[in-house]
């Protein structure tokens, strides 16, 4: 395993580009983990970039927490970038509004939407590539944050299909840390769809700044922090907040071991692809230690990249230009 340290300061958010209108792709019905099933399985995506009549270049993303694949389209494209050659396949992540979700749903609407994992998502994605995309084989997959997630998942439950994997800011299996992080995000979630009151709200924009701020931003003001917590306003919408909360409940169960009796060197010895493994030292959203861990049983097919700065989860606004640099080389084999 090479391991990489980064220190910089905080850059640049990326910049627009272009891309293929949404679409949809109807699965019909998606076997979940849990047994149950997932109804009208609809899955939004859009793309960028040209197929290779090789169609050797597809790279697959799935969307982050709550994110969407218009949100990734307009904050990360510059992360690979139309010139690099790529077609790029960006997939709305089951339970963020777009694709079938609790607020969406005509058969399963609301509670009755099932408990879902990243791997229920990844399995969906790869139903899209192969069934609606004719794909049989992906250059590479890459997310961030629960997309990370989700990439570490690709690695293990298809780990054929693709030849590179980066995630990045994600985690194999969350820590606890993180776990405690989420279940208390669910129920203020719960509440602030409830009561729609001032206290749920600023609440939440407490937790988010707690976990959002590391100990080396000493420059912000307290009295700014307070101020972004007074302005906090209620109104979570009730569908939008099943939504989040069953992502929420999805990224608690990842675990890339579940299919190895909880065995981490048999899930490491079963990835085939090359890895790069993007981390940040100061992220206290989605901890750094179980990837560092992955990373380390991966040996030679994983590449570690510390960033050790103060930008916590933020590494792909913070770090655009130099993630860019790492990334292209990467995919590449440069």
């Amino acid at each position: 395993m090479r391991i990489i340290l980064l220190i910089t300061a905080c850059l640049l958010t990326a910049v627009p580009g272009q891309a293929q209108d949404l679409q949809f792709a109807d699965l019909g019905t998606l076997e979940l983990e849990s047994g149950e099933e997932l109804l009208d399985c609809r899955i939004g995506y859009r793309t960028f970039g040209a197929l290779t009549d090789s169609r050797n270049n597809a790279i697959l993303v799935p969307t982050w927490y709550g994110g969407s694949s218009e949100s990734w389209i307009k904050r990360q494209t510059e992360l690979l970038g139309e010139e690099h050659g790529f077609f790029v396949i960006v997939v709305d992540a089951i339970g963020n509004g777009v694709s079938v979700s609790p607020s969406n749903s005509e058969t399963q609407g609301g509670d009755a939407f099932p408990e879902i994992t990243t791997r229920d998502m990844v399995r969906s994605q790869y139903r899209l590539a192969t069934e609606v995309l004719g794909l049989e084989h992906l250059h590479a997959v890459m997310g961030i944050s629960m997309g990370g997630m989700q990439s570490f998942e690709w690695a293990v439950l298809y780990p054929d299909f693709m030849d590179h994997v980066v995630p990045i800011a994600g985690s194999p299996r969350l820590g606890g840390h993180d776990v405690a992080l989420w279940e208390a995000y669910k129920r203020l979630l719960a509440w602030s769809a409830e009561c729609q009151c001032d206290e749920a709200a600023q609440t939440m924009m407490a937790l988010r700044l707690v976990n959002g701020t590391t100990s080396d931003q000493a420059s912000v003001p307290a009295d700014s922090v307070s101020a972004r917590i007074d302005r906090a306003t209620p109104g979570m919408d009730p569908g939008i907040a099943m939504n989040l909360i069953r992502q929420a409940d999805a990224m608690n169960a990842t675990d890339v071991t579940l299919s190895f009796d909880g065995d981490w060197e048999a899930a490491a010895e079963a990835v085939k692809a090359e890895m790069l493994i993007i981390v940040g030292s100061s992220d206290h959203v989605v901890t750094p230690g179980p990837a560092i861990a992955f990373a380390g049983l991966l040996g030679d097919k994983a590449e570690l990249v510390v960033f050790e700065n103060d930008c916590g989860h933020n590494i792909p606004g913070c770090e655009m230009f130099r993630s860019r640099a790492l990334i292209s080389e990467f995919l590449r084999g440069n």
